[in-house]
C-alpha cells in the first residue's frame, strides 16, 4: 500500500512538472529555476558582532546627523565634484582676501563647512560600496525565495484543479497573495491582482 502511495505521488509531482514547464515561457521559466546565486553561511557569533559594530556606528555617528524632508532635498543647491574645486577655491580666497567676503557670512563657519563634507565624503566612500552589496543581496534573496514560492504555489493550482487532496486548501490560502482590497472609497468588493502567468 506505501508503495503505491509512493508511486502515486511521484506521478503527480512528474505530471505537475511537465504542466509547468509546457505551460511556463521557456525563458521566464530558466530564469525561474536557476540555482541561487547567494551562499551565505553568517554564524550567529559573527551576526551578534556586526550587529553589535552597527549599533556602535550609530551611536557614535547618528547624533551628528540630520534628516532632510524629500522638499529640501529638492531645493538645496548640490556640490558634486567640479563644484567641490570651485567651493574650495572660494574658501581659500575668503582667507587672502576677506575684505571681498560679505559681513553675514562667517568665514570660520564656511570652513568648518568644508571640513565636515571632508569628513562625511570619507564615511560615505568606505559606507556606499557595503550598502550597495547589502541592498543587492537583500534583492537577490529575496527574490530568489519569491521565485521558488511561485514555482510551488504554481504547482499547488495545478494540482488543486485535479482535485488532489490537500491542495484545494493551499491553493486558496496562497491565493489571498493575489487579492488586493479597492481604492479607500470603492466598494468593499475586492479586486484581483494578476496571478503570475
Amino acid at each position: 500500500m506505501t508503495a503505491l502511495v509512493v508511486i502515486h505521488a511521484v506521478t503527480i509531482a512528474a505530471i505537475i512538472a511537465h504542466v509547468i514547464i509546457n505551460n511556463t515561457h521557456r525563458k521566464e521559466f530558466h530564469i525561474m529555476v536557476q540555482n541561487s546565486r547567494l551562499d551565505i553561511n553568517i554564524s550567529e557569533e559573527d551576526l551578534a558582532e556586526i550587529i553589535n559594530a552597527v549599533t556602535t556606528l550609530t551611536e557614535k555617528l547618528a547624533p551628528h546627523l540630520i534628516s532632510l524632508t524629500p522638499e529640501e532635498r529638492m531645493s538645496l543647491p548640490k556640490m558634486g565634484n567640479t563644484t567641490r574645486s570651485f567651493v574650495n577655491k572660494s574658501l581659500e580666497y575668503t582667507s587672502q582676501y576677506p575684505e571681498f567676503l560679505p559681513s553675514f557670512i562667517d568665514q570660520a563657519s564656511f570652513a568648518k563647512d568644508m571640513q565636515v563634507t571632508d569628513i562625511l565624503s570619507q564615511l560615505l566612500r568606505s559606507l556606499q560600496p557595503m550598502l550597495s552589496n547589502l541592498s543587492d543581496s537583500h534583492m537577490l534573496s529575496g527574490s530568489e525565495a519569491y521565485q521558488k514560492a511561485l514555482i510551488y504555489y504554481r504547482s499547488v493550482q495545478l494540482a488543486a484543479k485535479n482535485s488532489i487532496a490537500n491542495a484545494g486548501t493551499i491553493y486558496g490560502d496562497l491565493a489571498r497573495r493575489f487579492q488586493r482590497r479597492g481604492k479607500a472609497g470603492s466598494p468593499a468588493a475586492n479586486q484581483t491582482e494578476a496571478e503570475p502567468a
